[in-house]
């Protein structure tokens, strides 16, 4: 294996970004793209194209940023540190990146950028701060790779991205499905607050179709590795709850929990705090317990199914009303003595049985698409640790 052991800064130069002044308006709207992390926080791709924000060639020359070559690998350094992405033409930076250059006739920058995602978790690592991690110029570049002769390397990126291709589809397929099952609904019962509503929907007050509207516990709790886990706001995903990064607490702690707080099969989560009106049904026995940041909903099942009123709360409009009741600048909030006035509209009880069957008939699809993503990210994880190991 011809391979040698190279440090970042001896086959790329290292390149930090600032931020021209925002008070000063004739560095903004120019023609220079200006990329900060958030940006690739949101790509879906290995790629950034275009950015929100432009500066002027004054901001520009205002501060100690420089415009990357197309064909830099982009990575953040801190809030938070490890997003990657290439650029396909040229751009600058704000000052929460230390972007690679890559030497083209040494550094393949898609090689590059898959070793950054692979190597994600060690990278972070190498974070100091107080307030906040953050990696420095001088650690960028001094980490040290496994660097394979130039062609290799975009052997290795192509059977990377072959793979990585195969699962970014199966994730379409998924997000393909959900908005499968936002437009039976539209089709099957209407916009619920469109001008055309149709006179079969009877309206009435959340609380008349629930026998309970609170929400979780307030005191503190043991935050343990194992146990009984703990969902918060952020776990509560559009249409399902997400049980990764969760803190556990003892089954003891969780029994002393009252009856009007713990969750059980047919109920609905709403996310109260933060990111309000993110609503998700329990489905499963399985024990878990809220805190305050998140509203439980116990519907009344004889005049509502649970699949019906997940998806009128996840529709567009009505998520649109749910935003504009929040409350608050800092941490915005849902009142939940608002959300038991908030207007329900009941169609009949057998097209809402209708309708809950085809969301299960979905939602066995859906299960089944997400097994194939588990194995496929597996495979991808295992070419990776093959690819940068030489076993490739």
């Amino acid at each position: 294996m011809s391979w040698q052991t190279v440090r970042l800064g001896d086959i790329c130069e290292i390149v930090s970004g600032a931020t021209p002044k925002t008070s000063r308006k004739e560095y903004w709207d120019g023609d220079i793209l200006w990329a900060t992390p958030a940006d690739l926080s949101k790509l879906d791709n290995a790629y950034i194209s275009v950015t929100p924000r432009r500066i002027t060639d004054a901001g520009l020359k205002s501060c100690a940023a420089s415009v990357l070559p197309e064909h830099s690998v982009l990575l953040s350094s801190r809030a938070p540190i490890g997003h990657v992405a290439i650029n396909t033409v040229p751009m600058a930076t704000n000052q929460g990146f230390k972007s690679l250059v890559p030497n083209k006739k040494i550094a393949d920058a898609k090689f590059l950028y898959h070793w950054l995602v692979a190597n994600r978790s060690r990278i972070q690592s190498l974070g100091n701060g107080a307030t906040f991690k953050e990696i420095s110029k001088s650690i960028v570049s001094s980490i040290e790779i496994f660097l394979p002769p130039l062609e290799e390397q975009r052997r290795i990126a192509a059977i990377l991205d072959k793979a990585d291709a195969l699962r970014q589809k199966r994730k379409q397929a998924i997000a393909l499905l959900d908005s499968l099952t936002q437009s039976i609904f539209l089709e099957m019962f209407g916009d619920p607050f469109s001008d055309k509503q149709r006179n079969d929907q009877k309206r009435v007050d959340f609380a008349e179709v629930t026998t309970r509207i609170t929400y979780g516990f307030t005191q503190p709790m043991s935050h343990l590795e194992s146990g009984i886990p703990i969902i918060t706001a952020k776990n509560v995903r559009n249409g399902h709850i997400d049980y990764g990064n969760v803190h556990y607490t003892s089954r003891s702690e969780f029994d002393r929990l009252t009856a009007k707080s713990k969750p059980e099969q047919g109920d609905l989560l709403i996310t109260k705090d933060g990111a309000i009106g993110r609503s998700a049904l329990v489905e499963g026995d399985a024990k878990f317990c809220i805190n305050q940041s998140v509203c439980l909903v116990k519907p009344r099942h004889d005049l509502i199914a649970g699949q019906y009123l997940l998806h009128y709360l996840l529709s567009g409009t009505v998520q649109s009303r749910i935003e504009a009741m929040k409350k608050g600048n800092a941490i915005p909030h849902l009142q939940i003595t608002e959300l038991a006035k908030f207007p329900i509209f009941i169609p009949n009880k057998r097209l809402q049985t209708k309708f809950a069957d085809k969301v299960e008939r979905i939602g066995r699809v859906r299960a089944a698409g997400q097994v194939t993503i588990a194995k496929a990210t597996d495979l991808f994880s295992s070419l990776q640790h093959r690819a940068f190991s030489g076993q490739l």
